[in-house]
């Protein structure tokens, strides 16, 4: 019998179920038989899959009409919300995590096809805010995709919003959008060639929080510009603000450093 089908192979049309050409499609072996949606073999599904914890996303994105647009991903998943892929290859940033945005506009809607041809719908873009050492960098333009089964970096969005991305001695490093000599991110490459970078978002709450802390810093010197108020809060500066309401210090002069009033509780200066 299998010498029969390597006699035959090549001589038929692909199989519309296996893709082989040693048999009609009415012959396949697999026909009628399930076929997983993630390891693409058959006699199973995907919850039973043995290889579940390495599936793969396979997506071409599309427009509202199905036309085939953008691009092709590939991406080996890990287990974890906070972990991205970056991907030289996808056209957007995309999640599946819709607590990751900050902003959203559910209104934008597309459809994204899976490498099964099972096609999916965009829900919204927006933005993300993530936590770094040096403060907060806001990620734009990310879509939301509920069924996708990994979060997606797209190295040609990064690069179209200015940042710099090296890829050399299996890693691949990211430089700041103003500042070309910033490294801001590192990633080694993992097994199966793929960049996963582990990010710890801002929730929020805490985002809304500091951009009130701002405002309200903003109009009790007032109205002193955003840099220098950024300047004032910064690690360098031995006598940056607080918002601490049981603090007890000196006011000084921004610009003199002279000593205005001794001995003024910030707790008075916040609620005033």
């Amino acid at each position: 019998m299998g010498d029969k089908k390597k006699q035959n192979k090549g001589k038929y049309i692909p199989c519309r179920i296996c893709k082989r050409t040693n048999h009609l499609e009415k012959d396949c072996y697999f026909r009628g038989k399930p076929q997983c949606r993630n390891c693409k073999r058959f006699g199973h599904m995907e919850k039973d899959c043995r290889l579940k914890g390495n599936h793969q996303a396979n997506c071409i994105e599309e427009n509202n009409s199905s036309d085939q647009l953008f691009y092709t991903c590939n991406s080996v998943a890990e287990t974890g919300e906070a972990t991205w892929y970056i991907d030289s290859v996808a056209s957007n940033h995309m999640t599946y995590n819709k607590g990751a945005f900050q902003t959203l506009d559910e209104s934008f809607k597309t459809n994204v096809k899976l490498g099964d041809n099972h096609i999916v719908k965009v829900e919204g873009k927006g933005s993300v805010a993530i936590t770094q050492k040096k403060g907060t960098r806001i990620i734009n333009d990310v879509m939301y995709i509920p069924n996708l089964r990994t979060n997606l970096f797209s190295v040609g969005q990064m690069m179209e919003k200015g940042y710099t991305l090296h890829f050399g001695g299996n890693s691949c490093t990211i430089y700041d959008n103003k500042d070309k000599t910033l490294k801001i991110a590192e990633v080694r490459m993992k097994e199966h060639r793929c960049f996963p970078i582990h990010l710890q978002y801002m929730g929020r709450t805490a985002m809304k929080a500091q951009e009130d802390q701002s405002w309200l810093w903003h109009r009790r010197l007032g109205h002193f510009n955003f840099q220098g108020l950024k300047n004032t809060t910064s690690k360098e500066n031995d006598d940056r603000l607080t918002t601490n309401p049981s603090y007890r210090g000196s006011l000084r002069s921004l610009s003199t450093r002279e000593t205005t009033q001794e001995a003024i509780p910030f707790r008075n200066l916040l609620e005033s």
